[in-house]
């Protein structure tokens, strides 16, 4: 039970501190990057290529998806 408690103050103190740094940074950098590895000579590398272009532009499609 000890560790129950120790646990939720843990998880409550990392939920209050992150909201004060958050608020202080509101700069989002211009440029993320990502990287997968993936073979493009199989069938699954093939539709991994499609899927991962699709989300691209999706997520640059739209700049408030990744808001916090």
């Amino acid at each position: 039970m000890r560790l129950f408690w120790t646990l939720i103050l843990v998880v409550l103190y990392n939920g209050c501190s992150s909201e004060g740094v958050n608020s202080t940074l509101s700069a989002r950098p211009k440029v993320v990057n990502i990287g997968c590895m993936m073979s493009f000579n199989t069938l699954v590398g093939k539709v991994t290529k499609v899927a991962a272009e699709a989300a691209v532009e999706d997520i640059n499609f739209n700049p408030d998806v990744l808001v916090l």
